[in-house]
């Protein structure tokens, strides 16, 4: 700036703030990084920053390099930070103490500063920990706990989807603030809120702590998923039951703390669960490796994959695991309770998901007809297949609707009938011999009692007009067809395909929706789905007709709730490819479908107020989210549209799909003109931001910057 004659912004003379930082590994040193680079510009605090490292770190090279070429390579440290060695020299005169170290490290830092410290100060807590034992209150027993009891001073929190190296090399990410006091709020948030670095502000500092630490037991689950070779459906499936069970442990132990539940959908919540889940955590990477070869045990493991210690999420899983078995809950808690037994060798990798046992229930014999015979018609029809030759109540023969075409010179009906295989869509599946493909719709849907629609939605209308008058008036429908809508523009109001269903055929229609790829759950892979069906004896029909050991059924009475949810997440799938076409970091990415969950929700409520909230946590919501934006066809075709913003979705299509439709786009296009007509556009800005990309009015890095998911180059 002076050299282009701007005068740098004079100092204050008002008592300014001092801080320092307590750092160990890459995180330790990216915050301190970043924290040096805030110091430069503002004048409330002092400009030096002084960085303790543990000692064996070579100071006098970092001071005279302006490098931690051990924990951060090739990034450069600020000119303002000083390393240093001696804890106490660092502490002195700070007004703010940030701690960024191990559990091991933190108590040892505690020991040396307790009573040394400057009257006032106050701590800001970075690390993600449990320390031994609990509080007076028999409650666990957090890292700002410890630093607050031994140091008497306020400790505040700090923390999120934050993955060293993409926070350090300026990409974006996003955490969460938890401090009681409002004016150090104020100035915590000016210390570290960054374009690149959003942070939100709540409270409760245990609120955000609690999800922060205890996601790593996700962490590890999501590794031990990775290690096994299990599909995204069986991944996203753990990463729910994890998430729900965490906001169950919230509820049971934490009853005054109303905004402790609401974290979850923070960046504490929600955007740490995903980037450690699916970013190159150390919790994550150990359990993966622990997973493929859990003889070496935990103590190995770490020392091939890290460079120090054993990782968090170990501990954590240690110190939870007694804190339930202190109170008697492990029946409560069966997630925290398997992966725990998986840590501590009590129980195999690939007992994982043995914790979703089906519940037995009985029916009537009923007939079944599956309409559709794509990758995930007929994934779903070889399941109802398969559950009707076991169940006494459902006739063994199932019929399966095929819009008739010519493979390798034969009929596709006639090679699933002869050869009991989908060659075209589901190549390579074998097929149960009582799934008979049918190509008269009419043929298929005489006298069935239950009809399963599960076709691309564009051909939803004229399929009902086809049928229509030819249906069994007892029928029930049930619909697996995602992004289906149709729009009432003198209104702004919405119908969705399952509506749509029962108004043209005059039955009632339930909804299946959830984290379901389909060569995964056509291959025995674990998975999980929500079945929205308002009428409890006809839910328990479906349940019977859907469930399996493989493929977990969860009822709720949440119809449009299930539906909606299921045809929102296409349209955040796209703003997931765009960001993998653009090599954005995971943390960058974590943010975005964190936002994409909350706006799919608010979307809902604003369409169907009687929704229930709570539908967001089951399969259909969350766990398809994760499903869809990690490896369906919608994020597929915006990855590649992404790195040639120039091509047409069509010749995407084409080229990546094989035959099947793509729905995101013009999901997007109907969602966004009901946002338009209701004029929600500042309520809804990443729905506006992917629509203007997916209509090219905008390019996709564009949606970054619309949402303020901007990169700081530095």
């Amino acid at each position: 700036k002076a050299a282009q004659g701007f005068a740098p912004a004079p100092r204050t003379l008002m008592p300014t703030c001092r801080v320092a930082c307590f750092s160990s590994g890459s995180w330790g040193t990216g915050v301190a990084r970043m924290i040096g680079q805030s110091l430069l510009h503002l004048p409330q605090f002092e400009e030096e920053l002084l960085m303790w490292v543990p000692k064996g770190q070579d100071v006098d090279s970092i001071n005279s390099s302006r490098f931690d070429s051990v924990n951060l390579p090739g990034l450069r440290l600020p000119r303002n930070i000083v390393a240093v060695s001696d804890a106490h020299a660092a502490a002195t005169g700070a007004d703010i103490l940030v701690f960024v170290v191990s559990r091991e490290e933190l108590e040892h830092l505690m020991g040396l500063l307790q009573g040394r410290t400057k009257p006032g100060a106050t701590a800001v807590v970075m690390s993600k920990l449990l320390v031994s034992g609990s509080d007076k209150k028999q409650l666990l027993h957090f890292g700002s706990q410890l630093v607050s009891e031994t140091l008497g001073m306020p400790a505040a929190v700090l923390m999120g989807g934050t993955l060293a190296v993409g926070v350090a090399t300026g990409n974006f990410a996003e955490a969460t603030l938890g401090c009681k006091d409002p004016q150090m709020t104020e100035l915590l948030l000016q210390l570290f809120n960054k374009p690149n670095f959003s942070v939100r502000s709540v409270p409760a500092a245990e609120s955000v702590e609690l999800f922060a630490v205890l996601k790593s037991i996700i962490s590890v689950a999501a590794g031990f998923c990775d290690g096994l070779g299990l599909g995204h459906n069986s991944k996203a499936a753990i990463v729910r039951l994890g998430s729900v069970e965490l906001a169950k442990f919230a509820k049971r132990f934490y009853p005054e703390h109303d905004v402790i539940r609401e974290a979850l959908n923070e960046a504490c919540g929600w955007t740490d669960i995903i980037a450690s889940s699916y970013g190159d955590s150390r919790s994550r990477r150990c359990a993966e490796a622990f997973a493929k070869e859990p003889g070496k045990g935990w103590k190995q493991v770490a020392a091939e994959c890290l460079r120090s210690g054993e990782p968090t999420g170990i501990s954590v899983v240690r110190e939870s695991i007694s804190f339930v078995r202190n109170h008697h809950a492990e029946a409560e808690f069966p997630f925290i309770s398997k992966v725990a037994s998986i840590v501590f060798g009590d129980s195999a990798p690939d007992s994982l998901t043995d914790m979703a046992i089906p519940r037995v229930r009985s029916s009537k014999a009923l007939k079944v007809a599956v309409l559709g015979s794509g990758n995930w018609g007929t994934a779903i029809a070889k399941i109802i297949a398969r559950n009707t030759q076991s169940r006494a109540e459902f006739q063994k023969t199932v019929t399966m609707w095929v819009h008739e075409e010519i493979v390798d010179g034969q009929t596709l009906t006639s090679i699933i009938n002869t050869r009991h295989e989908n060659l075209k869509y589901l190549p390579g599946v074998e097929l149960p011999h009582n799934l008979v493909a049918e190509p008269d719709v009419l043929n298929a849907v005489k006298g069935a009692h239950i009809l399963v629609f599960v076709l691309p939605h564009q051909f939803l209308p004229q399929l009902l007009q086809n049928v229509k008058g030819a249906i069994s008036p007892d029928a029930i429908g049930i619909s697996l067809i995602k992004g289906y809508f149709e729009i009432d523009k003198q209104v702004a109001s919405v119908r969705t395909g399952c509506q749509l269903i029962e108004q043209e055929l005059d039955i009632s229609c339930a909804v299946l929706n959830g984290a379901n790829v389909a060569n995964d759950v056509a291959h025995g892979n674990f998975a999980e789905a929500t079945l929205g069906c308002a009428d409890e004896q006809k839910a328990m029909v479906l349940w019977n007709l859907l469930n399996t050991s493989e493929f977990s059924v969860r009822t709720s009475p949440d119809v449009l709730g299930v539906e909606l949810f299921g045809g929102f997440k296409n349209v955040v799938a796209l703003a997931a490819g765009f960001s993998d076409g653009l090599g954005l970091p995971e943390n960058t990415k974590a943010a975005v479908l964190r936002r994409g969950l909350l706006e799919m929700a608010a979307l809902v409520q604003e369409l169907f107020p009687s929704s229930l909230p709570g539908t967001q946590l089951e399969s259909c919501g969350v766990a398809d989210l994760l499903t869809t934006c990690y490896s369906g066809r919608n994020r597929l075709c915006a990855e590649a549209f992404a790195k040639d913003p120039s091509r047409s979705w069509e010749d995407i299509e084409a080229e990546l799909l094989r035959g099947q439709k793509l729905q995101g786009p013009s999901t997007c296009v109907d969602v966004f003109s009901i946002i338009q007509m209701r004029g929600l556009q500042d309520k809804f800005p990443l729905f506006t931001a992917i629509h203007e990309a997916v209509t090219k009015k905008i390019m996709p890095e564009d949606v970054f910057n619309c949402v303020g998911l901007v990169r700081v180059l530095s």
